[in-house]
């Protein structure tokens, strides 16, 4: 008899000692019997039946908030922004189970849809996730994503919190994001490639602007010369004025630079004929409204 009660005593040691499973805080465990589900383990001390036998482990996991880097493993993946394509890292906040739900069986349920649902459920949220930003960027140059980024988390937010689309496909794999943090664009890496054109983009600008500012003075100029001879009682015209500035500016450059020039004309009239000394060209002098 004491033989008995021994060995019924070992065997159910040996079976509590195999089979025993310590479950902590926020975390659960999917048993199942025979091969089919069996039920949810959450904290504390659960046995399995013939571990291994009759029950087995199917997923052990927690209910705590966690975080998915979207491309982590996709170096090459880019946005194709309006004005080029970048590397894009995104953050994605989220658990298992209903936010802020303490009903067991809720849990229990988007527990089932994260361990049955879906092969891979994380690989599946990326690809969500992927599908709602990549259309919203693309809308975008790269500089309005960088200023807009907060309106793009939040409308993924929004649209993964909703009951349609993307957010019912969500809740059938039992993840729920995060209402504050559960999409975060953290940077938009430029390429070499996006960097020289913007570096060609400006030396254009730049170009641009000293062209139109060159441009404003040299209408200024001319527009003074037509001034002052107004004051002096003549009308010039704008071609006029221009001649006079163009000569004088070739006499400014060949002083600054020190140039040597090498006139070539019949004679004196001739010379002065070339520079326009002791000219009136086509300017109308005109005192007391007479010519």
């Amino acid at each position: 008899m004491e033989t008995i009660i021994g060995i019924i005593i070992l065997f159910s040691a040996i079976y509590i000692a195999w089979g025993i499973r310590i479950i902590k805080q926020k975390e659960f465990l999917v048993v199942e019997r025979l091969g089919k589900f069996h039920r949810i383990a959450h904290a504390g001390i659960t046995i399995l039946c013939l571990h291994g036998l009759i029950d087995s482990e199917k997923h052990k996991n927690h209910l705590r908030l966690r975080r998915t880097d979207l491309y982590a493993d996709e170096k090459d993946n880019k946005i194709d922004f309006k004005d080029g394509s970048c590397p894009v890292k995104i953050q994605v906040w989220w658990k298992i189970g209903r936010i802020g739900s303490k009903k067991t069986e809720d849990i229990n349920d988007d527990i089932f849809n994260f361990v049955y649902a879906a092969e891979n459920p994380e690989n599946k949220l990326e690809e969500m996730i992927d599908d709602l930003a990549r259309p919203l960027l693309q809308c975008m140059t790269i500089d309005e994503a960088g200023k807009e980024k907060d309106k793009v988390e939040a409308e993924i937010i929004n649209e993964a919190a909703s009951n349609q689309g993307v957010g019912k496909s969500l809740l059938d794999i039992g993840i729920y994001l995060d209402p504050t943090k559960g999409c975060l664009i953290t940077d938009i890496i430029l390429t070499n490639e996006v960097i020289k054109i913007r570096e060609k983009t400006m030396e254009g600008e730049k170009e641009a602007t000293k062209a139109a500012k060159r441009g404003a003075g040299y209408a200024q100029a001319i527009a003074a010369i037509m001034g002052e001879a107004k004051k002096a009682g003549a009308t010039i015209t704008f071609k006029e004025a221009r001649e006079i500035y163009e000569k004088q500016r070739g006499l400014e450059t060949v002083g600054e630079t020190g140039a040597n020039i090498t006139f070539v004309s019949p004679g004196i009239q001739g010379l002065m004929t070339t520079l326009g000394i002791g000219q009136t060209g086509n300017a109308k002098n005109k005192k007391g409204g007479g010519s």
